[in-house]
């Protein structure tokens, strides 16, 4: 089993339908920080090919996306955003993260439990993990400087997902 939680900061449609988890065709579901700048476009192409919508957010923009082109929907992505899609259907998870990581995805990942975020407070939040510093990643830190953009972070097991990469599949 799994669950979704999202705090959103409406940009885009600020009615209800914007909210987060947002369900798509009963099979998608998602939870998504971040802008598709081009997604009137996208929309505009997937509707000509019989989508329909029930908000005016590129949240559901890229699900209907994925359901149409699968991981080619990120090549025609414009913006920044990290997100995941639970597909109910197959049982399987899709991630991203945008090309340049303007967006932050941090997880922790065991045999048992993934758990991600837009921020590593949200992970050690949960009850069965415990913050452990990364002595690795903390020498490196002092010795040279923040590198934002590799996996490690300052605590132990809790990684950031790569900038410019996805995930299909299994947890």
């Amino acid at each position: 089993s799994f669950v979704f939680g999202h705090r959103r900061l409406s940009v885009v449609d600020l009615s209800e339908a914007g909210h987060q988890p947002m369900v798509y065709l009963d099979r998608y579901i998602i939870t998504y920080n971040g802008e598709v700048y081009n997604h009137f476009e996208l929309k505009s192409v997937l509707e000509k090919n019989g989508y329909k919508f029930q908000s005016h957010t590129d949240t559901e923009v890229i699900m209907a996306s994925y359901d149409f082109w699968g991981v080619e929907c990120l090549k025609k992505f414009n913006g920044m955003w990290a997100f995941v899609i639970y597909d109910k259907l197959k049982n399987k998870y899709f991630i991203s993260r945008d090309r340049f990581g303007k967006k932050p995805f941090y997880y922790f990942k065991n045999e048992n439990t993934f758990i991600f975020g837009s921020e590593i407070k949200i992970i050690l939040a949960h009850p069965n993990i415990e913050a452990k510093p990364n002595l690795f990643f903390l020498d490196s830190y002092i010795k040279n400087g923040c590198k934002e953009y590799i996996k490690e972070t300052a605590f132990e097991n809790i990684f950031r997902f790569d900038f410019s990469s996805y995930f299909e599949g299994t947890l």
